[in-house]
């Protein structure tokens, strides 16, 4: 991919493309997904990453690349060639570290999100791993923030033992006195616990609130921000086990947190949490009949109703899923309004709002991890796209994020999918199918959009 992405994807001239595996024909009056090629990553080979994430308005993809304690990122309007940001010691990445007594836990970086603070200005944030910080006494989790420059801004301990992982963020609302705010998870501590944290005013870049999830008994998983119920929006998290032993084999439930007020102070009197996440008879509300372990989340196309949820395990149906719930009211969620069969091993989802599609990694799924792009209308699966085959491995594609757009005078959709270098066994090694010559470094996989003739229903 070396010359602008657009331009790419309006006359195929991306690096070589592979040949691309399709598991499913594209169904009536849906589309057809092509591979437009890889970006090769650059630095140590890609064995180990972590949440993918587009910025539409700076036309800007970046991933958690935790091989090379980097952000990965390329402006796709510009250029295809990849920027990693590495912040110098003693504020660097904690990367990939595979003597962490919790597999994944000391990891960084992991959640990344872009957002505008009250102010207008660009900030990334990054959760991290534990690191020797100057921002704590001994080895802790921190969020690191960058401005538009990729400039370090701050860092910000959660107090955590483990990784501050993932993350969402709430919009300034000047009309109640609501700072922008970011929900941070650190899903492997004991218990594992989300904190508040202002993007704007006296108590920016500080945790104002911890709540601690003491049934979460596998982590805590993907949040969103709803603004759509009452005059202040609430957070929606996902949990992917409630009071079980760990396995995704008793159902996960999706919280509620209700922020009351505008700016909070240190206690839990001014934050709504429902269900209780102190409650050790709780069950989860997540029916695991046909959604175990609810990991991704992504709202649309009916912002006021649907919530994709990508689960992660086999379903008590017997088949791996995932689900579009009803996201309810101020009383909770509502129940499940479709059931996407085979399309689960999910971890991070996407829902593009100009394509109209649901995008569901498949890492999980054994023994070849999938890509799932499914209208989020119809909910009919447009494409199952082939990534690789695990073997006896533990690299999984499960980060995903989608771009569409104007390029060269027509409307474009991009799909990006970071995809593991082959190996991490010496007789049944990670395999990709998507990555062509770049398969022993990985990759970037893009994946567009072909539209036919007689196209979607328009959302109501």
């Amino acid at each position: 991919m070396r010359k602008s992405l657009l331009a790419g994807l309006a006359v195929a001239a991306l690096v070589a493309t592979p040949s691309l595996a399709v598991a499913d024909e594209p169904v009536p009056n849906g589309e057809t997904w092509v591979s437009y090629g890889f970006l090769p990553v650059p630095g140590k080979a890609l064995t180990s990453f972590d949440i993918s994430w587009v910025d539409t308005g700076l036309n800007v993809y970046a991933l958690a690349d935790r091989s090379n304690a980097a952000i990965d990122t390329f402006n796709i309007s510009t250029t295809s060639k990849i920027f990693q940001i590495i912040p110098a010691a003693p504020n660097n990445f904690a990367g990939n570290v595979p003597t962490c007594t919790i597999a994944n836990a000391c990891n960084g970086p992991n959640g990344i999100i872009t957002l505008r603070n009250a102010g207008g200005q660009v900030q990334l944030w990054a959760g991290d791993g534990p690191t020797n910080n100057p921002v704590c006494t001994t080895s802790c989790s921190t969020i690191k923030v960058f401005n538009a420059a990729a400039a370090l801004v701050t860092v910000i301990p959660t107090g955590g033992f483990f990784r501050a992982d993932e993350l969402c963020f709430a919009p300034p609302n000047p009309g109640i006195g609501r700072p922008g705010l970011v929900l941070m998870a650190n899903d492997a501590d004991a218990p594992p616990f989300v904190t508040l944290i202002p993007t704007d005013g006296p108590n920016a870049f500080q945790v104002i609130q911890t709540i601690r999830f003491p049934v979460a008994t596998n982590g805590i998983e993907q949040c969103q921000w709803d603004g759509t119920i009452g005059s202040r929006g609430r957070f929606l998290l996902n949990v992917p086990e409630v009071n079980g032993p760990g396995d995704d084999s008793v159902a996960g439930s999706v919280f509620t947190i209700d922020v009351s007020v505008g700016v909070l102070p240190d206690n839990n009197a001014f934050v709504t949490v429902t269900p209780n996440p102190s409650n050790m008879a709780l069950l989860g509300n997540v029916d695991i009949d046909f959604c175990a372990g609810p990991q991704g989340m992504a709202i649309g196309p009916r912002p006021g109703v649907d919530v994709l949820l990508g689960c992660n395990a086999p379903a008590f149906n017997g088949f791996s899923n995932s689900v579009v719930i009803n996201k309810g009211g101020s009383g909770g969620i509502g129940g499940i309004i479709a059931t996407l069969q085979g399309q689960g091993g999910a971890d991070q989802v996407w829902f593009d709002p100009l394509a109209v599609h649901y995008f569901i990694t498949g890492g999980s799924l054994l023994p070849t991890q999938r890509f799932g792009i499914t209208d989020a209308v119809s909910h009919q699966q447009d494409q199952n796209i082939t990534i690789g085959t695990t073997g006896m491995t533990t690299r999984r594609s499960h980060s995903t994020a989608t771009w569409s757009g104007s390029g060269l005078g027509s409307t474009v959709t991009a799909a990006f999918v970071p995809v593991s270098a082959t190996g991490g066994s010496a007789t049944a090694p990670f395999m990709s199918t998507v990555c062509g010559s770049s398969a022993t470094q990985g990759c970037i996989a893009v994946f567009g959009v072909v539209p036919i003739p007689n196209p979607d229903v328009e959302v109501p």
